[in-house]
């Protein structure tokens, strides 16, 4: 069932992403928007190869936040990805290999071997943790949080919360 599910989860984002196709093209006429949405969506970068951790971070507050963690653990091979262009421009400064988080159908292909996937915040990108946890990588996630206000919300879609929490 699970199975069927993610199969399912996949044909559907695909689907969407070439729906809104047009727009991301649009959009990344912006500046702003111009490396990421290319990068996440139409044109992944080359993946990581052989790391320790691999850290996501989605945007400039959070890549900032781990730079004590990265001087800390120093001595591993790790590497950040994130959402953002801010974010990346921050993941860039850190002397790390970065990219930008290909977008959920891609992580199939994209998403190698690691040994640790941290996940900063609420980033919960579903295929994200189930390749991760399909190729060996143990899962922690880093100051999440779900408030009162948001409990409500994630209680709607239970069923998607279960398999990504599994």
């Amino acid at each position: 069932m699970q199975i069927l599910f993610l199969v399912l989860y996949n044909i559907l984002a695909f689907l969407l992403t070439l729906l809104c196709l047009p727009f991301i093209l649009i959009l990344s006429l912006r500046p702003r928007y111009k490396t990421s949405l290319l990068r996440r969506f139409l044109l992944p970068q080359k993946s990581f190869q052989d790391l320790d951790i691999l850290m996501h971070a989605c945007s400039l507050g959070e890549v900032k936040s781990l730079n004590p963690f990265i001087k800390e653990f120093s001595k591993f091979k790790m590497a950040i990805t994130t959402i953002t262009t801010a974010g990346y421009e921050a993941a860039s400064k850190s002397g790390l290999a970065h990219a930008f988080l290909p977008f959920e159908f891609w992580l199939i292909f994209w998403l190698k071997k690691t040994k640790v996937l941290i996940v900063l915040e609420a980033e919960l990108w579903l295929m994200l943790f189930v390749i991760a946890k399909a190729k060996g990588a143990k899962t922690i996630l880093l100051n999440a949080r779900i408030n009162d206000k948001s409990y409500h919300k994630y209680l709607r879609f239970k069923f998607f919360y279960q398999i990504v929490f599994k």
